[in-house]
């Protein structure tokens, strides 16, 4: 999640971390990785932002109803999805409601053993997908198969 800009952790400035023993004042740096992640998932959620806004140019007066027209209103629905997604990411960081709740998970040795291979089992099934994608792609984009055809006006 901190990747891709979706997660980031806000410590309070006035609060004091006075549970934890190993804590020592002298010792503070001013420059936390949550800062550099704030600023790095503030980043990314501007630049969401702008490329939604930015797709809103692919719309002409020229355009009529095709599947042209229907794969631009799709992928500017899709494009409004994931930037309010992030958006609602970005705000449950910021208030630190998104710790909150992950910290509310019941985790057990079990249940991370098991989410790992299900993690690796949903890697693995994603990287074929694309293979096999990319595959079907490139073989009738460069291929001269008669059964491929080129959107005509």
């Amino acid at each position: 999640m901190k990747l891709f800009g979706l997660y980031f952790h806000r410590e309070g400035r006035h609060r004091r971390c006075t549970d934890d023993p190993e804590w020592n004042p002298a010792t503070t740096t001013t420059h936390t990785s949550s800062t550099w992640l704030r600023g790095y998932a503030t980043v990314v959620l501007v630049l969401i932002w702008l490329n939604t806004i930015r797709f809103l140019s692919v719309f002409t007066r020229s355009d009529h109803f095709s599947a042209g027209l229907l794969l631009k209103i799709m992928l500017l629905t899709w494009f409004c999805v994931v930037a309010i997604f992030q958006t609602a990411f970005y705000y449950a960081s910021h208030t630190g409601k998104l710790l909150k709740t992950l910290q509310t998970l019941p985790v057990t040795r079990s249940c991370v053993r098991n989410v790992r291979y299900v993690a690796v089992f949903l890697t693995a099934l994603g990287w074929i997908i694309i293979i096999v994608n990319l595959s079907a792609g490139a073989y009738f984009y460069f291929g001269n198969n008669p059964h491929t055809y080129v959107y005509q006006r």
